[in-house]
C-alpha cells in the first residue's frame, strides 16, 4: 500500500494490526529480513515550525505535513529524534524572551461553535489553534473580563 505514511503509526498496531501486517508490513516493521532503512529525519519545507502542530494529524494537511515536515511532525525513528533533538537543542538567551503569540483566532467562523467545543476533550487542541481567542485561551491585552479557560 502506497499511503501507508498517511495512516502513521498509530495504525500499526492494536485493533488495527492484521490490517497493518497484511498493507503496511515494510512501514510498520512487520518484515522479515533486512529492514528498508528510515527516510531522513528531516523537514523538506523551512518554514514547519511556523504551522501550529494540529497540522500534523489534521486529515486535511496530514498527508502534505507528513510529506514536508518529516522531523516537526515527529514522524522520524525514537532514535532519529535523539539524535536530532540533541543536535538542535539551545538554551535561549534569558535577556530576550519571545513576546506572547499574537490573541487571535485563525478560523473566522469561531462564534458559530458552542462554548463546549473549547473545553471538550476531543477539540480542544484544534479549538486552542483555531479559536484561541474565542475560547478564551489567551489574552490581547484589553480588560474584556474573559477568563481563560483550562
Amino acid at each position: 500500500m502506497d499511503n501507508c505514511l498517511a495512516f502513521g503509526k498509530d495504525s500499526c498496531g492494536g485493533k488495527y494490526e492484521a490490517f497493518a501486517r497484511e498493507n503496511c508490513a515494510r512501514y510498520c516493521g512487520y518484515c522479515k529480513g533486512d529492514p528498508t532503512p528510515a527516510p531522513a529525519c528531516e523537514n523538506k519545507k523551512t518554514d514547519c515550525e511556523k504551522y501550529p502542530k494540529s497540522t500534523c494529524s489534521d486529515p486535511r494537511y496530514k498527508q502534505w505535513a507528513n510529506d514536508n515536515c518529516y522531523y516537526y511532525c515527529r514522524l522520524c525513528t525514537p532514535e532519529q529524534l535523539r539524535i536530532k533533538d540533541s543536535q538542535l537543542t539551545t538554551v535561549p538567551p534569558a535577556s530576550n524572551p519571545t513576546p506572547a503569540p499574537p490573541c487571535r483566532d485563525l478560523a473566522s467562523n469561531c462564534q458559530q461553535y458552542e462554548k463546549s467545543t473549547c473545553t471538550d476533550q476531543k477539540y480542544r487542541g484544534w479549538a486552542e489553534t483555531n479559536c484561541n481567542k474565542y475560547c478564551g485561551f489567551c489574552s490581547d491585552g484589553s480588560s474584556s473580563g474573559k477568563q481563560v479557560i483550562h
